[in-house]
């Protein structure tokens, strides 16, 4: 047996999860782009995402405000601009204009999504839970779009192996790497 060492309990220890970028918008429809490195798929039937987000946070107000959101994922090029939208606040700063990404209407949503993020999820807000130091949104997906290029050859799904994404994992930024092996392969063999 290994040996083990107690870790004070903490998000910091928690594997890998992408990188979203999560779109909102204020009253007056002006857009907002915050960087989450917590968000997770919560259910398959209906389909929902769950994003955290502080209270203290701008889009904090925006998402439980408005009751919808995007969930785009960028790829590694973006980086950096993804990055920047989590280091400043959209109270002062249009994340829009700053980054350089590219607001793209939704189609079942109000607010943008991200049109050089590959993959968009347009969610309708259903449940917060207030958790401590964030809530957890849980948003049903309503519409999902993705560039042809990291689909399969039958245009039903993402093939992780042509998707450069980031994941967030340990308070870092990693990338992606290639697929071993899909759900269920050892009860195949």
């Amino acid at each position: 047996m290994p040996d083990k060492v107690a870790l004070t309990p903490s998000l910091a220890h928690i594997h890998a999860w992408s990188l979203v970028l999560a779109t909102c918008a204020d009253e007056q429809g002006r857009p907002n782009i915050i960087t989450l490195g917590a968000a997770s798929p919560c259910s398959a039937r209906p389909p929902t995402i769950g994003l955290a987000v502080a209270p203290a946070r701008y889009s904090h107000g925006l998402i439980k405000e408005r009751g919808e959101f995007g969930a785009n994922i960028p790829r590694r090029a973006d980086l950096e601009r993804a990055d920047l939208c989590g280091c400043v606040s959209g109270r002062e700063v249009d994340k829009f204009a700053e980054t350089g990404f590219t607001p793209m209407p939704a189609e079942k949503i109000s607010v943008p999504l991200i049109a050089e993020c590959p993959i968009n999820f347009e969610c309708r807000l259903v449940h917060t839970v207030e958790l401590g130091s964030h809530d957890w949104f849980i948003g049903e997906i309503v519409a999902v779009h993705a560039d042809a290029d990291i689909l399969n050859e039958a245009h039903t799904r993402i093939d992780l192996d042509k998707f450069d994404g980031v994941l967030c994992a340990f308070s870092h930024y990693v990338e992606q790497g290639p697929t071993i092996a899909g759900w269920g392969f050892a009860a195949r063999k």
